[in-house]
């Protein structure tokens, strides 16, 4: 098991900006919301933050579940998992989050 350094912490920003992406969902700007999820994700994922990408993985699939959103959530969390140097310890977060929408599911 290899375990890499963390080369910068974006806890700060992920803090700052966590409230930023969940307005933007519940004001219905889905999708801006999303895509400045995954553009802070990115950073934080190439700088090997297991802390703060996890937190954002969570809050995608916060933000999909919340929004009952199944069908996005279900394609995000594969485009989740299967990005290039994903953190393992992040890919448990968010299944650990997707898991609590198991029962709500109706489809």
């Amino acid at each position: 098991m290899s375990l890499e350094k963390m080369e910068h912490d974006f806890s700060t920003t992920v803090d700052e900006q966590l409230p930023i992406f969940q307005s933007l969902a519940t004001a219905g700007k889905i999708d801006e919301a999303l895509d400045k999820c995954y553009s802070l994700e990115k950073q934080t994922r190439l700088a090997s933050d297991a802390i703060s990408t996890g937190r954002l993985l969570v809050c995608i699939v916060d933000i999909l579940g919340e929004l009952k959103q199944w069908q996005k959530l279900n394609e995000h969390l594969i485009i989740m998992s299967k990005k290039r140097n994903q953190l393992k310890q992040a890919v448990a977060k968010m299944v650990q989050a997707a898991m609590k929408f198991v029962n709500e599911i109706t489809d």
